[in-house]
């Protein structure tokens, strides 16, 4: 489970985002950074888009917004939402 402590956006936060993606995208978190994007990463295609988006929604405990869900584009972004 991630962490939703308001403003915890440290290393912890990050490793752990990292691996939510990675194991949404069935890929090591070696190859997951925080700089990540929906553009560097061929595995993040559309069906991996869904896949992180149910990874969130799991983590969270409620559904994303279609702007939500529209906004993710990096492994920053996922932070953010996190820390909702």
């Amino acid at each position: 489970m991630v962490s939703k402590e308001s403003g915890d956006s440290g290393p912890a936060n990050l490793l752990e985002t990292r691996r939510l993606v990675a194991r949404a995208l069935n890929i090591s978190a070696d190859g997951v950074h925080q700089d990540t994007s929906i553009n560097s990463l061929d595995a993040w295609d559309s069906m991996g888009h869904l896949r992180i988006v149910f990874a969130i929604e799991e983590a969270i405990g409620t559904e994303l917004t279609v702007e939500q869900v529209l906004s993710i584009e990096s492994v920053e972004d996922i932070v953010g939402l996190l820390q909702v």
